[in-house]
């Protein structure tokens, strides 16, 4: 029984809710290890009739054996959804999840680039792209392919930066999904949530001649994805890391550039709700973390910067 209902939930997360593999495999992994718990706690009994006590067991198990809160929280979450689904299936009265408490851990602040430095990992990716490769190659169209790629990469970081887009996203652009006459990119998010985002002259320049050089790098598995690998095909997440890794330094992800994009909004003066909707947030909660950042970055100015901020009060004697 608890097997099906398992089996049921993920089909629904898959078929109904849609959402991302990676996604499903994340829930499945969360539900596989309660299940091997329910085992060893009551053998033979459903999950189904298990109480909010029951749970708290689970949560304590998961402690003891050294999970940390981040993935507890994490895994809380899958029980509270999991439990949710069977109350909408009419198989519990109550959601034995919903009054369990999610364990506090500390949110590492996001570390975006400083505007400087952005600027100058994309003015060196434009250099190269525009620049005669000089290295030798065999022939010339293996030097025109190479050349190819320095201009994908300058068109992926400016629409990295341009756009604050996901990895996931990025990769899953066709090539009509960025409209280079108006500075628009249509993205399908998570959940498959679509949404359009502007992006500037220099991110659309950069796409604009990163398409006419695509034939030179397009095989067979190509399709319509918009950035392609030296194989020929799609252009995976991994390769982007590597390549922003590369490009931008050690530590450096693509998430960064999504944190200094928004960051570097919100300095200039771009509203919380705004960034929510470029971002593809569901909750301005979410966004909200970048408020923290700039508030930071805001008190190391002040530091640095004002005459009084080293002064300290006199001593009362």
């Amino acid at each position: 029984m608890s097997e099906e209902v398992v089996t049921s939930f993920l089909d629904y997360l898959r078929d109904v809710e849609r959402v991302s593999p990676r996604t499903v495999r994340s829930y499945a992994s969360d539900l596989r290890q309660f299940l091997t718990f329910a085992e060893s706690y009551d053998p033979g009994r459903a999950v189904a009739s298990f109480t909010t006590l029951d749970l708290r067991h689970y949560l304590l198990y998961l402690h003891e054996t050294g999970v940390g809160p981040r993935s507890v929280a994490r895994k809380l979450s899958t029980l509270r959804k999991f439990y949710k689904y069977l109350l909408r299936q009419g198989l519990l009265a109550e959601n034995p999840a919903a009054a369990l408490r999610t364990p506090k851990f500390a949110t590492p602040l996001p570390t975006p680039l400083p505007q400087e430095e952005a600027a100058a990992v994309l003015d060196r990716a434009e250099a190269e792209a525009r620049a005669d490769s000089p290295k030798r190659y065999r022939n010339e169209a293996a030097r025109r392919r190479a050349e190819a790629r320095a201009v994908r990469d300058w068109a992926l970081l400016e629409l990295l930066y341009g756009a604050g887009l996901r990895v996931g996203e990025i990769v899953s652009l066709d090539v009509g999904d960025v409209d280079v006459e108006r500075g628009l990119v249509t993205v399908v998010g998570k959940g498959d949530k679509t949404r359009v985002v502007p992006t500037g002259p220099k991110a659309a320049a950069a796409v604009a001649a990163y398409r006419e050089r695509r034939p030179l790098l397009a095989g067979a598995a190509a399709g319509e994805r918009l950035f392609l690998n030296h194989r020929g095909g799609p252009l995976s997440a991994r390769s982007v890391r590597t390549l922003v890794a590369r490009t931008g330094g050690p530590g450096t992800t693509p998430h960064t550039w999504r944190h200094t994009f928004a960051t570097h909004l919100l300095e200039a003066g771009a509203d919380l709700e705004t960034i929510r909707e470029l971002l593809g947030h569901e909750n301005v909660a979410t966004t909200a973390i970048y408020a923290h950042v700039t508030a930071r970055h805001l008190r190391e100015v002040y530091d640095r910067c004002h005459p009084h901020a080293s002064r300290k009060p006199p001593s009362e004697e």
